[in-house]
Order: structure tokens, then sequence, then C-alpha cells
């Protein structure tokens, strides 16, 4: 009697302990469009997925932790930070969490370009080129 109330109080904590909440959600743009390969980060943890080609994601997070801060990052989209309050949480498994991004235009003042590892430029056996914002617009090309 005395083993199987043991054990049984063992696995009633390891479930608590390890139990998780699964955040479900979809990743739009302005006009409601899907967008795909969006980065989904638990900044807390550093763990993440991404979305598909329909904007779906699948996120889990344990329930031990109070708040966390998703940040949603894609190329050509301004980045958002939600914070999902954890304890609030606890009776349910899941929950839906859908974002809509903005699109946002990068600017870049120079790019620079190397390869393996970086030293000073004068000191390179091949020539360096720094492209800045104003000769790229001024060239009229668009890559």
């Amino acid at each position: 009697m005395k083993q199987s109330l043991l054990v049984f109080s063992f696995v009633l904590i390891s479930t608590l302990a390890y139990s998780q909440v699964t955040v479900i959600g979809t990743v739009s743009n302005q006009d409601n469009q899907p967008i795909e390969y969006v980065n989904i980060t638990v900044l807390q943890s550093l763990k993440g997925t991404i979305t598909d080609q329909q904007g779906l994601y699948q996120l889990t997070i344990p329930k031990q932790l109070e708040s966390v801060t998703l940040e949603f990052s894609c190329i050509g989209f301004k980045s958002t930070l939600r914070t999902v309050n954890v304890s609030n949480l606890k009776d349910k498994d899941s929950f839906r969490l859908d974002i809509s991004l903005i699109e946002s235009v990068l600017e870049l003042e120079e790019v620079t370009i190397s390869a393996g590892f970086a030293k000073e430029k004068d000191k390179l056996p091949y020539v360096i080129s720094t492209l800045k914002k104003k000769d790229i617009a001024t060239s009229g090309r668009s890559n």
C-alpha cells in the first residue's frame, strides 16, 4: 500500500512538473494573407518554431513559467513581441494566439561581405569594395 501511494504521488508530481501549454495560431499580413517561414521564438528559453505555408504554427511552453515573451520575426516585416501570462493558463492545455505583422522596408546604410575570418581591410590579400546606400540608390539597379 505504501509503495502504491509513493508511486502514485511520484507520477502526479512529475506530471505537474513537466506539464506544458501548447500555443497555436496563424501569422498573417495586414491583408489577412498567411505568411510562411515566420520565426517564433520564446525569448526566455530561445526555443522556437516557424510557420508553415498556411501561416500556422504550434509551440509548447512549460507551465512552470509565469509569463513568456514570444517574438514573431520575418524578413520584410516588423518584428512583434507578445507577452503571454502562463500562470493564467494553468487550467488549459492549449490556447490560440493569432498575429498580424506589419510590412517594413529594410534600409541598410552599408553592406560588407567578407569570407572566412575578419581582418583589417588594408591587410587582406584581396580587394574589398564597400557600397553605400546612396551609391546603390543612384545606380538604378534593384539588387
